[in-house]
Formats: structure tokens, C-alpha cells, sequence
């Protein structure tokens, strides 16, 4: 609560400057030749040229721009400027957030994240449009309805992309492997992602996908860990390629559930009051069966933190290749006016005190046996995943998994 007071307070002063300072009337645009001055020394002075941008663009911009608009691009550019991921969100995508991560909204269904200013799909989520157009992890989506991405917010990005169920969206992605870009023209459904799937293999591996982390996966999760226990599973692949992430509570939840002690994951900001660690409680009852754990770039966030836990304790090994690098923390500041700030605050630390953002670091997390994917097998596997359905024998990293535990 003091830092959303201190937050909403430090915007109100630089609105109430601003104010003051028009009143005024002693800043003058100028002609459109000259020069526009402003001291960028102190915060007043940059709260003036704040104050003498708004007063340009209500006078001199081709159109008339009400001061709503103006503000809010302000508060947008101020978010935008610190990372990929940081941003503002009036209080329609603040509601449409909290939608998703309860697990149901209207769209394609992709996981995405803005990467060296263009909008890279983490993972399209299993069974949804985009899935099954053929969107894949890693896809650059370079145009929607005819707008360039380049320098465009998440935000953005994600309003043009949903919308009502039976309505269509065009879209562009270019691909490393693809000389040309692929438009594709997808229809819009309800997305309701479950996020467990679970079967007994044969060979008595149990395999579980986990695709997302919303609210109620760990219920999913620990059900379907019962239910193979009770088929007599004898080892566990736990599937985390192409979960873009989700919930940290979810995933916290699902490593207690897995680790017997040991730390799970901490975080680490500027100040003590953003550091925070959490640990296994010893309460876990989710089998103590040898584990191996598969991840691709398309493993971000949530998933990371899980397979972070799991190899840093020596519960199981990863399969696969490395993780996308989603290792900054972002934090949810609700603002009165129903808006929403999402601010990085913290990266995250696996147990080890490894981070694995790819903006610090250039990479995620490094598997314990790397199993590339040649072309053919990549487009068959991500099928795989698409259909919620496991293919050993046409999934070369399912297959090292399987061969890994059995050797144990």
C-alpha cells in the first residue's frame, strides 16, 4: 500500500506542476522553425517541457487531442522507456489482465513478449487458433491489420490481436527459417486453456504437459500426479517446452509440491524491501519418483522458475534446449482511477543464485542434456504440443527424457 500511495503521489505532482505551470502562460512554442528550449537539470524544469509538449499539441497538432489521450501516452511512453516489459494499462487492459490470468478470454491465443522492440511469440497456447494456423515459439509478428510492430507496446499489440469470438485478425510473422514473411488470417475463439494434461506411457513413465500457470493449475497439477501414482507410474516427464508462464503462486505452489526442502526461487530488486525468497515447506506429497523436466525457448517466467527449482535441488534433470530468458520480475500496481501499472521491480534468482533474463544475460536457462530439434522433427513435435497429445516415438527430447530415466 505505501508504494502504490508513493507512486500515485509522485504522478500527481507532476500533473499538478504541470498545471501550474501553463497557468502561467509565461512558455511560448514559437514558430515551427525555431527552437524549443527546456532545463532538463531538475525535475521542475523537465515537469515544464512536460507542460509545454501538452500545450503544442493542443494547439498546433493537425488535429484536436483531448487531454485524456495526451496524458495517458505520456504515462505509456514513461513505462515503455525503462524495458521490454514494463508499461502502463488503462483500466480496460487491467481488466483483461486479471481475465487472462484466470484462464478465459477471447483471441488466438498466443503467449508473446516484446524482444528488441518487435512482439516474439513465446508460445502459442496448446489447442488455440494460433496453434493450429501454425504459429510457432519464436515467430516474429512484424504487422496486425496492416500495423508495423517495430517500437509498438505489448498493450497495443494485444488489443489489435483480440477481440470477439468469430471475428478474424491478418497478421505477419517473419521466421529465421522462412525467406519471406507469413500472413496469416486467424478467427478469434473464447480461450479457456486448461493447463494440465496427464497419460501413463508405456514403459510406466507418467508424462504431464503443464502449458500455462493460471489459478487453478496447481489443483490440476497435483490430481494428475495422483492419478498416474495410482496407475503405478515408476518416473515422471514433466512437459514445460513451450509454456510461456503465468502465475507465480502457481508455480511456487507446484515446486513445494515436488521438493522435499531446498529453496525454490528468490527475488532481488533495489531496495530490501523488494528482496523476498521462498522455500519448500516439507509438506510435499506430489511423489518422490525420479523426474526429468523438458524445456525449449518457448519455457518462460513460471516455467523457468519450476525447472530452475527442480535442477538447482537435484530433484531432475532438464531436457531440451534453453529457455526463453524470461527472468525479470514485474509487479502489479493498481492506480485509483482503476488503471494499472506493471513495473519491473526485481529479477529472479533460481536456488544456485543463477538469474536468466535475456536482457541481462543474453540467454535463459542451459539444459543438462541439449536435444536440438532438426526442422522436420520441430514442426512435428510443436504439432504434438498443439494437440495436447505426446509422440515419443516422433519426439526426439520426449525420447531422451524417457531414456534418461530409465538409465537411472
Amino acid at each position: 500500500m505505501r508504494s502504490q500511495k508513493m507512486i500515485m503521489v509522485l504522478c500527481g505532482s507532476l500533473l499538478f506542476m504541470a498545471g501550474i505551470v501553463v497557468g502561467r502562460g509565461g512558455l511560448e512554442a514559437g514558430h515551427a522553425s525555431g527552437q524549443i528550449k527546456a532545463d532538463y537539470e531538475t525535475l521542475y524544469g523537465q515537469a515544464m517541457t512536460m507542460a509545454l509538449v501538452r500545450r503544442v499539441i493542443r494547439e498546433r497538432y493537425v488535429e484536436e487531442v483531448d487531454d485524456k489521450r495526451i496524458v495517458q501516452g505520456a504515462l505509456r511512453g514513461m513505462a515503455s522507456s525503462l524495458d521490454d516489459y514494463s508499461e502502463y494499462m488503462d483500466g480496460e487492459e487491467y481488466d483483461d489482465l486479471r481475465m487472462e490470468s484466470e484462464g478465459e478470454f477471447e483471441g488466438i491465443g498466443i503467449v508473446a513478449a516484446s524482444k528488441a522492440g518487435w512482439i516474439e511469440v513465446i508460445t502459442p497456447m496448446t489447442g488455440a487458433p494460433a496453434a493450429r494456423a501454425g504459429v510457432m515459439p519464436g515467430d516474429r509478428i512484424i504487422e496486425i491489420e496492416g500495423k508495423p510492430t517495430l517500437g509498438m507496446s505489448m498493450t497495443e499489440a494485444s488489443s489489435l490481436l483480440r477481440g470477439r469470438q468469430g471475428t478474424a485478425v491478418t497478421f505477419k510473422i517473419a521466421r529465421p527459417d522462412r525467406a519471406e514473411p507469413l500472413s496469416l488470417t486467424v478467427m478469434r475463439e473464447k480461450i479457456r486453456t486448461p493447463s494440465v494434461y496427464a497419460e501413463l506411457l508405456a514403459g510406466g513413465t507418467g508424462y504431464v504437459r503443464l502449458s500455462v500457470f493460471q489459478e487453478d493449475s496447481p489443483e490440476e497439477f497435483e490430481k494428475a500426479m495422483e492419478s498416474l501414482a495410482g496407475k503405478g507410474a515408476n518416473a515422471i516427464v514433466l512437459d514445460l517446452r513451450n509454456n510461456g508462464g503465468g502465475l507465480l503462486d502457481a508455480a511456487i505452489r507446484i515446486c513445494d509440491m515436488l521438493l522435499e526442502s531446498g529453496t525454490i526461487v528468490s527475488i532481488k530488486g533495489r531496495g530490501e524491501s523488494e528482496n523476498q525468497e521462498w522455500k519448500a515447506s516439507g509438506k510435499g506429497s506430489s511423489l518422490k519418483l525420479p523426474l526429468a523436466v523438458l524445456v525449449n525457448e518457448g519455457s518462460a517466467s513460471a516455467a523457468e522458475i519450476v525447472a530452475g527449482a527442480v535442477s538447482d535441488n537435484s530433484r531432475g534433470k532438464l531436457v531440451g534446449t534453453p529457455t526463453f530468458g524470461k527472468g525479470s520480475v514485474q509487479t502489479i500496481i493498481p492506480l485509483s482511477d482503476g488503471s494499472a501499472l506493471k513495473l519491473t521491480t526485481a529479477l529472479y534468482h533460481t536456488p544456485s543464485g543463477r538469474t536468466f533474463s535475456h536482457e541481462k544475460d543474453g540467454y535463459g536457462l542451459k539444459p543438462d542434456f541439449e536435444t536440438p530439434l532438426k526442422p522436420e522433427q520441430r514442426d512435428r513435435v510443436f504439432r504434438s504440443l498443439s494437440n495436447g497429445v505426446p509422440d515419443p516415438e516422433g519426439d526426439p527430447q520426449l525420447a531422451k527424457a524417457i531414456e534418461i530415466l530409465g538409465a537411472r
